[in-house]
């Protein structure tokens, strides 16, 4: 006798939680030789990937056949969330439970962390590891993380001589270098449904930006931010996506700018920074060149939840959004490099004066590419002559007439600024100004880019009786982008800014 059976073709959902755990435990073992209540996820992650998809697999399939949270489009999707054990210092998923409406006032743990590894509880949420959100239509979604670094340097020289008879022997050329860095990020929510969103929303953003400062010689700087952002939009009041709009359909619930070293001298003998600038002269007469590294790291966040129910719509964390930068081959120009073109050249002549260091003295003599920007527009052929009691007069040199100088300008208006006046980025430009001491090259940044605010024009600020201040600056920017879905708004923002 011959008996075929046949698998009910309807998929039994009246125990969500059991569905979903049952499918994921036959497709993780199956695909990847893994049980669902023993996934280690630190001191070795094996939080993947492709274990993800499976479970997201076993979520999209239950939330096909249901709509059990509320009768009316859209329908809001199931969550699973993970739970932890910690079996001797080796932490796992030890299962799978639905997430209610108090999912946010979980704790958080971070796994580096050995305190937090000691209380990690059953229910605690781990950075990294994600919860499962089965799929639905018409719910807006997280779209965008966006950072930009902008770093800039300045180095100052001081020329002097103990008397105005002294040999050129007993002259001295003293530095500082005075850096700044700051940080823009932000991030963007996209509804990419035509329609606008009909339930009110609670967005929740938290990021956590750690910044570390090194250089070769042991000096460390480190801070780090913590921003939480909340916003609540309103039913109907989050648009459809129409691409004939200005900023189609996007939110961006955090956008804002993290300064990590206002404007500061470093004193290399310490070694620290120091806003009184008079005391990060170095007149040790070695001209040292720290080499300089940047580190950052984000930690994201974010949770979408309805306002009526407390489920959960949207739920990411990223924990380690990092990048590291080399800023000393950053600002490196080539060796041998003269004039404007080799103000940050480290080579060294005879092992001593770096040739950065004397292109700025001689484009501050005249000797090469110019003496000062910015000459008034009514000075015919933009000519200036450089006064008797200049920067070269002062050296012992006659005065000479020189032709314009084309500015320095390291990049275009970039969307971070370390300075009070906002955006766009100052622009930054050699000039000379006087000074009522020994003769000085520094940085002169503009506020604005309009001119209104800066300070009178050259020609009127000399006076033959003062020495001179040359002014050289270098600055320059990179962008870090975390995108995840489509470019939108916070993308563009930054396009148009980078150089």
């Amino acid at each position: 006798m011959t008996t075929t059976s046949r698998g009910n073709s309807k998929l039994d959902t009246s125990d969500p939680l059991g569905f979903f755990t049952n499918l994921s435990a036959r497709l993780l073992q199956s695909e990847l030789g893994l049980k669902l209540g023993r996934i280690q996820v630190w001191p070795t992650n094996h939080y993947s990937p492709a274990v993800h998809r499976l479970l997201q697999v076993s979520a999209n399939i239950l939330d096909s056949t249901t709509n059990r949270f509320n009768d009316s489009y859209p329908y809001l999707p199931s969550v699973f969330r993970p739970r932890f054990t910690n079996d001797g210092q080796t932490i796992y998923i030890c299962g799978y439970e639905e997430a209610g409406p108090a999912a946010l006032t979980n704790v958080w743990r971070d796994l580096n962390d050995p305190a937090d590894r000691d209380a990690l509880q059953e229910g605690d949420y781990v950075h990294g590891i994600p919860v499962v959100i089965g799929a639905k239509k018409g719910f807006p979604n997280f779209n965008e993380f966006a950072m930009q670094s902008v770093f800039q340097i300045t180095r100052r020289l001081q020329l002097t001589r103990p008397s105005v008879s002294a040999p050129r022997s007993t002259w001295q050329t003293n530095q500082v270098f005075i850096m700044g860095i700051s940080n823009i990020l932000g991030v963007e929510l996209w509804n990419s449904y035509r329609s606008n969103y009909p339930r009110t929303m609670h967005i929740v953003v938290e990021n956590n930006i750690a910044m570390q400062l090194t250089n070769d010689t042991g000096f460390v700087l480190t801070t780090s931010v913590n921003l939480p952002v909340s916003l609540s939009v309103p039913s109907n009041a989050w648009t459809g996506y129409n691409a004939l709009a200005s900023d189609p359909s996007f939110q961006v619930p955090l956008l804002t700018n993290v300064v990590f070293l206002p404007d500061a001298g470093y004193q290399s003998d310490l070694p620290q920074f120091t806003t009184n600038l008079n005391l990060a002269w170095d007149t040790s007469q070695t001209f040292p060149l720290p080499h300089w590294g940047l580190a950052i790291t984000n930690r994201l966040r974010l949770f979408m939840v309805d306002h009526e129910t407390q489920r959960l719509l949207n739920f990411l964390t990223l924990p380690e959004l990092s990048g590291r930068r080399d800023l000393s081959e950053e600002i490196r120009d080539p060796d041998d490099a003269l004039g404007f073109n080799g103000l940050w050249s480290t080579n060294r002549v005879n092992g001593t004066f770096p040739i950065g260091i004397l292109n700025q003295i001689e484009i501050s003599l005249g000797n090469l590419g110019g003496y000062a920007a910015n000459c008034p527009p009514r000075t015919p052929n933009r000519v200036s002559q450089v006064p008797a009691g200049s920067f070269r007069a002062r050296c012992l040199l006659s005065p000479r007439g020189v032709r314009s100088v084309r500015r320095v300008v390291a990049s275009r208006p970039m969307l971070a600024s370390p300075f009070p006046a906002g955006w766009p980025l100052p622009l930054l430009c050699n000039e000379a100004e006087p000074s009522s001491r020994d003769a000085t090259a520094r940085a002169f940044a503009f506020p604005s880019l309009n001119g209104r605010d800066r300070s009178h024009p050259l020609r009127s600020r000399l006076h033959d009786f003062r020495p001179i201040i040359m002014i050289n600056s270098s600055q320059l920017t990179r962008t870090s982008q975390a995108c995840l879905a489509l470019s939108g708004k916070l993308r563009r923002r930054c396009d148009k800014r980078q150089p």
